[in-house]
């Protein structure tokens, strides 16, 4: 796994660090519950990050013939000029990665890879478990506030609030632009290359996400 994988992956695991150190002050039960709920949370995002960081995106395999029938839409297969083979209409090439990938969504400098047909699914996961996550640190964290009894405890719970409210903006808005694309069968560099108008590969919302997570 990339250098990338592994700052995400600690900057997931470290608040969950840092809310077992400071603990909770309500009662012990409450206590394992949010310690229990946390960790789960975390083992989620990291079961995801795991598999999206690991898994190839998608690389783009040799298509017969120069056309293709989408839904009786036929479309026509353009070469690649880098890699030197007929593109799927849903292909890109990632400069970076230097590959054709699949049902390109984009290429995360976060994760230092793209998503792409392969582990798009993986992406939708790991974003909803940190949203997740913030949600949980920020309620727990705002309960405990008044009660810290250092200053140490005070600066840990008001970082792990800034951190919370930031992953919550940050990947819930992420989440739910994943559910619209997701719903109306597309990509995000379709929503952003403005081809979402007369979108082919859009049936009904049930069938769009049973395809999103078969593929």
């Amino acid at each position: 796994m990339k250098i990338y994988g592994f700052g995400l992956a600690l900057i997931i695991g470290v608040p969950g660090l840092l809310q077992f150190y400071v603990g909770s002050d309500t009662s012990k039960n409450f206590e394992y519950f949010t310690y229990a709920v946390n960790w789960l949370l975390i083992c989620i995002g990291l079961d995801f990050l795991f598999i999206c960081v690991g898994k190839n995106p998608g690389f783009q395999r040799v298509l017969p013939g120069r056309s293709i029938r989408v839904n009786g839409e036929i479309f026509q297969l353009v070469l690649c000029k880098y890699c030197g083979i007929m593109k799927h209409p849903r292909t890109k090439h990632c400069k970076v990665c230097g590959k054709c990938i699949e049902r390109y969504e984009f290429h995360s400098g976060l994760l230092g890879k793209c998503i792409g047909n392969n582990n798009t699914a993986a992406y939708f996961g790991l974003s909803a478990a940190l949203s997740a996550q913030g949600v949980f640190l920020f309620i727990v964290c705002i309960k405990d506030l008044a009660s810290a009894q250092s200053n140490t405890e005070l600066l840990i719970r008001t970082l792990l609030i800034i951190y919370a409210l930031l992953n919550f903006c940050w990947f819930t808005s992420n989440t739910l632009l994943q559910i619209y694309l997701i719903s109306r069968n597309l990509t995000f560099h379709e929503l952003t290359k403005r081809t979402s108008q007369n979108n082919p590969f859009d049936k009904t919302w049930q069938s769009n996400w049973e395809e999103y997570f078969n593929s």
